[in-house]
C-alpha cells in the first residue's frame, strides 16, 4: 500500500493494522521497473531497450520463423513499454 506524503505515521500504522499488512516507506520496483518516480528519464527507457536486446539471441536460437520472431519481439516490447508507462506521470503534448 502506498500513502500520500502528507499521511501521518499514526495514520499509516492504523491502516496497516486494519488491513493486516506491513508498511514500507518506499516501493522500489514492481516487475523490475521503478514505481512512483515522477517523470521518466532517458535511463529508464534505455534499460528497457537493453533488456529486450538481451533477450534477442535466445529467441533467435529457438528456430522461430522471421514473422514469428517479429511478432514475439513486438509483443514483448509493447507489453514492457505499456507496463513501464503506467509507472510514471507522462507529459501530455497534445493541445485542444
Amino acid at each position: 500500500m502506498t500513502f500520500s506524503k502528507d499521511a501521518t505515521p499514526h495514520d499509516k500504522q492504523i491502516v496497516a493494522f486494519i488491513f493486516n499488512i506491513t508498511h514500507q516507506d518506499t516501493l522500489e520496483k514492481c516487475l523490475g521497473f521503478p514505481l512512483f518516480k515522477g517523470h521518466p528519464k532517458l535511463e529508464t527507457f534505455s534499460k528497457l531497450v537493453n533488456k529486450t536486446a538481451a533477450r534477442l539471441p535466445s529467441w533467435a536460437a529457438n528456430n522461430i520463423s522471421e514473422a514469428g520472431c517479429v511478432a514475439l519481439i513486438q509483443t514483448n516490447a509493447e507489453s514492457m513499454l505499456a507496463h513501464t508507462m503506467q509507472c510514471f506521470q507522462l507529459l501530455c503534448t497534445t493541445s485542444m
